[in-house]
Order: structure tokens, then C-alpha cells, then sequence
């Protein structure tokens, strides 16, 4: 028997590794998430899927490019999206604008993906999750001469769950990048 999680990721399009989803979608159903903010969209795919995993109040996208990937999304039409530099002071306050009084349950971090980006949008958006959410860093075992400079997930992996109660997902035996979880 096919169990929601599991048909919710072979329906999905997004780019993660379908195991390392699976598992991160039952590890997220704890807290029942209902307020979403993913740092780097690209095409919404995982933005659907949280959409079918949860169904939030609210949920938002922050996407350094334009819109004319993500409109054709017709599941999307009812996420609101900041098209804009998540590093940019006028990103977080309009982020701030759409949350109002509401925090953060689950902040999915996968824009920029050097050391000094990603650990920029921990900093910058970490404080807005409430206490018992949960964020989650993607990439985290994506590395290699091809990334180098490029990908440092990894690296900043390293030093923040030195800090956090964390949980790493990673499908050895597959092609995944790694997921890194951490419990606020």
C-alpha cells in the first residue's frame, strides 16, 4: 500500500533526490508545517510538493529570477512569490510584510549555494522560525573539483550542526546531494 508521502514524491517534478524527500516529508510531518518559506525556487516544483505534503496557510517563495518559470505552475496560484536577491535588506522586510505577526515553521535554504550565501540566509532568516520548525539546507554532500567554489553547502554544514540538533539525509546508494536538518 502507497502511502500519501509516497505518491506525493512519485508525482513530484522537484530536483531532490526522491528518497531523501520521502524521508524528509515524513520527518516534517512532526511538526505539521503551515507557514513555508523556500530560498531558491527555480521552476516551484518543490514548492507543489510542499503545497500536496501539507497544504499551508501560507506559503512563499523567494527567487532571484523572474516569474515565467514558476506561472506556469497552476498549483502555485495561490503562493506568494518575492522575486529578488534574498541577501537584499528590502527581501527580508517583505518577507517580514507577508508573515505580519506568524513565524516560520519550515524554511527550506537552497539559493545561493556558496559558503558566504547560504550562511548569509541562515543569518538573515533563521530568527524568523519559530521554536519546534525546522530548517533545512539542501546540498549538503555536493561536492567535487566540478563544484568547487561553486557549491559550499557543505562546508557550512560542517560548522552549523556543531551548534544545532540536526538530522542528515543522504541516499548513499543513489545520486543525492544530501539534506541537512535542523531542529529549532
Amino acid at each position: 500500500m502507497t502511502t500519501k508521502f509516497e505518491q506525493i514524491v512519485a508525482e513530484s517534478k522537484a530536483s531532490q533526490n526522491p528518497k531523501e524527500l520521502l524521508l524528509l516529508l515524513k520527518m516534517l510531518d512532526k511538526i505539521k508545517p503551515k507557514v513555508i518559506v523556500e530560498i531558491g525556487v527555480d521552476q516551484g516544483y518543490l514548492l507543489t510538493t510542499w503545497r500536496k505534503a501539507f497544504d499551508p496557510q501560507l506559503l512563499i517563495g523567494v527567487e532571484l529570477g523572474n516569474s515565467t518559470k514558476i506561472a506556469e505552475l497552476g498549483s502555485l496560484r495561490d503562493a506568494t512569490f518575492i522575486f529578488g536577491d534574498s541577501h537584499h535588506l528590502y527581501t527580508k522586510t517583505r518577507l517580514q510584510e507577508l508573515l505580519a505577526d506568524r513565524k516560520i515553521d519550515l524554511l527550506f535554504i537552497d539559493g545561493d549555494h556558496t559558503y558566504e550565501g547560504v550562511k548569509q540566509d541562515f543569518e538573515m532568516y533563521a530568527p524568523l522560525v519559530r521554536e519546534g520548525g525546522a530548517i533545512v539546507l539542501h546540498d549538503i554532500k555536493l561536492t567535487g573539483k566540478k563544484w568547487e567554489g561553486l557549491v559550499e553547502v557543505n562546508r557550512f554544514w560542517k560548522e552549523l550542526k556543531l551548534n544545532y540538533i540536526h538530522q542528515e539525509i543522504w541516499d548513499q546508494a543513489g545520486k543525492g546531494t544530501g539534506t541537512g536538518l535542523i531542529w529549532v
